[in-house]
């Protein structure tokens, strides 16, 4: 995948496609590739609780879950408006500050450890 975020890539189709890029969206389409953001999204979360769950994270990790509104936000946008460039914009802010906030949080935790 490319070093972007996987929502970004779905303004950029026309133009990627058209220069011959072939990252994901692309490649499956964005109506295919629609879904895999939000495993992306729930992936990253569940990774957090099995983490705890196995005793490698600390349990303050936890409560990077108050953020996951965040992500159903931009999931919710992305559903609805995947091939509208400029709706897709509060989805893209949406996953920014949930990329920020969980890092922030995680970084956090770590250092009190």
């Amino acid at each position: 995948m490319s070093n972007r975020f996987y929502i970004n890539q779905f303004p950029d189709f026309e133009a990627d496609r058209a220069a011959g890029k072939r990252n994901w969206v692309v490649r499956l389409g964005r109506e295919q590739a629609r879904p895999y953001f939000n495993y992306i999204i729930l992936a990253s979360f569940g990774m957090i609780l099995l983490g705890i769950g196995l005793q490698q994270l600390p349990i303050l990790t936890g409560l990077a879950g108050f953020a996951l509104p965040l992500g159903f936000k931009a999931m919710h946008i992305l559903q609805i408006h995947y091939q509208q460039k400029h709706q897709l914009i509060p989805a893209i802010q949406a996953t920014i500050v949930l990329h920020s906030v969980v890092s922030l949080w995680l970084t956090f935790v770590f250092l009190l450890s």
